[in-house]
């Protein structure tokens, strides 16, 4: 299972794998929302989440985290390399999670995580491009892949970064892409989309959001090959289910 939370102009990616095992890739800006939407998600009594994946130290997708340390036990947190003195709020996150003994891990192109079940995460970005003045450009990328199916997520990742994915020999391709940068026009470029090749691409924005994301010249990329759209901004929470053969989804509630 695959749920794109709604939670505004943010990202919030759930995923849990066959056998319960639960990772969350960014956590949106504000703590009440994702504690909202993994409420849905979550049983009351379940305190574990396997795995944390902050991007990059953006606000809109790092500041929902800080707090579930407060309230569930984290064993691994995954992130571009980015240190003390980034950001208040990373900062912040980073010391909840040695506070709390959850294992950090630095994202290196090249490198595959076994979560089990048949489900791996390739890691494609950002290893030795690491540039620590351009947050969006660190963005941690990986694909997941569960048999027949694969999902890409590359944060805030802009055409820099997208450029430097597309001259590594890591595969890209994905049935699902959520849009690099809340479907920014500096994202989700022509040529980026036409190695991956997604059938799905998933936009996580905000109604009405300031930056007027997606950007038009997103949307005609993606009917230029041939990819349906579902928007958070429209549709509510999205979520992608797959038996690793098949794939449905669903969205809602708004």
């Amino acid at each position: 299972h695959v749920t794109v939370f709604d939670v505004g102009p943010g990202d919030a990616i759930f995923i849990q794998t066959p056998t319960g095992q639960q990772i969350l890739v960014d956590g949106g800006f504000f703590p009440s929302q994702l504690n909202n939407q993994l409420g849905r998600q979550m049983p009351f009594w379940d305190r574990h989440i396997d795995m944390l994946v902050a991007t990059h130290p953006d606000a809109d997708h790092v500041a929902g985290l800080v707090e579930l340390f407060d309230r569930y036990t984290i064993d691994h947190l995954l992130t571009d390399g980015g240190e003390l003195g980034d950001s208040e709020i990373y900062d912040a996150l980073l010391l909840a999670a040695q506070e709390n003994e959850a294992a950090l891990h630095v994202a290196q192109a090249g490198e595959t995580i076994d979560m089990g079940d048949g489900v791996r995460l390739e890691l494609v970005h950002p290893g030795a491009h690491f540039t620590p003045a351009d947050r969006n450009n660190n963005s941690v990328s990986f694909r997941l892949i569960y048999d027949d199916f694969s999902l890409l997520l590359t944060g805030d990742a802009e055409e820099p970064a997208e450029q430097a994915m597309l001259g590594q020999a890591y595969p890209l391709n994905a049935l699902v892409f959520k849009a690099g940068h809340h479907g920014s026009r500096t994202s989700s470029t022509m040529p980026f989309l036409e190695a991956v090749q997604p059938q799905i691409i998933v936009v996580s924005s905000g109604l009405d959001n300031r930056f007027d994301h997606p950007h038009p010249e997103v949307l005609a990329r993606a009917q230029a090959i041939g990819a349906a759209v579902l928007r958070t901004d429209e549709l509510g929470t999205i979520a992608v289910t797959t038996d690793g053969q098949t794939m449905w989804w669903q969205a809602g509630p708004k």
